[in-house]
């Protein structure tokens, strides 16, 4: 199972939760409870950030791996859209803007786990 980490000194892997239904492009949700979703999952990417003592990174290369929860088959393209609000919040956590980050999408989903989670790797810029 993926588990937490800190890779060196200047690249870390962290885990978040599997994003909220209510945060998917094609949801019908009440504009409240996407806010919501969006301040849950913006403040979870700040606190899981802050926790690992991430340094300030304005250029940093975010890899990303999805580990879903089930195997419902899910359309890979919607994750980007999904991951905006965590992707501030590693930003607030990290003490910088997001402009210039490179994010990093997977060609596929990951094997499932109980409960699902994203895995991001923070690396600096080559």
């Amino acid at each position: 199972m993926p588990t937490k980490a800190r890779l060196s000194m200047t690249e870390y892997l962290l885990r978040f939760s599997w994003p909220s239904k209510a945060l998917s492009s094609n949801a019908r949700v009440h504009w409240g409870r996407k806010a919501e979703a969006k301040k849950a999952y913006r403040f979870e990417g700040k606190i899981e950030t802050k926790n690992k003592r991430v340094a300030p990174m304005p250029d940093a290369v975010l890899w990303f791996t999805f580990h879903p929860p089930t195997n419902r088959k899910r359309d890979l393209h919607n994750m980007p859209s999904q991951m905006k609000a965590l992707i501030d919040g590693i930003a607030d956590g990290m003490g910088c803007d997001d402009n210039q980050f490179l994010c990093k999408w997977p060609d596929a989903f990951s094997e499932v786990v109980k409960g699902g989670c994203v895995l991001v790797h923070i690396k600096p810029k080559e």
